[in-house]
C-alpha cells in the first residue's frame, strides 16, 4: 500500500470562489486557506480576516511554504 503523502504547502486565497479556480487546474497539491476578504493595510480591515488558524496551521503541521494567492489589486498586492 502506499503511503500517505505528507502535505507542506499552504495556498491563502480570499475566497472560495478563488480556491475552485485553483482547484480546477490541478496543479497545486497542500491546504487551502480561505481569509474571508481583501488583505489591506487598514488595521480595522484586516482584522476581521481570518488568519489565526493559518499561522496555527503552519506551527502545527511543520508547514514550509505559504503561498500568498490574492487579487491583483492595490489591497490585494499590500
Amino acid at each position: 500500500s502506499k503511503l500517505k503523502e505528507k502535505i507542506f504547502k499552504d495556498i491563502v486565497v480570499e475566497n472560495i470562489a478563488d480556491q475552485w479556480c485553483i482547484e480546477s487546474t490541478n496543479i497545486f497539491n497542500g491546504y487551502f486557506h480561505i481569509i474571508g476578504g481583501t488583505i489591506s493595510g487598514r488595521v480595522e480591515k484586516s482584522q476581521r480576516l481570518i488568519i489565526n488558524s493559518l499561522v496555527e496551521r503552519v506551527k502545527k503541521q511543520n508547514i514550509d511554504e505559504v503561498i500568498l494567492a490574492t487579487s491583483a489589486t492595490v489591497e490585494g498586492q499590500t
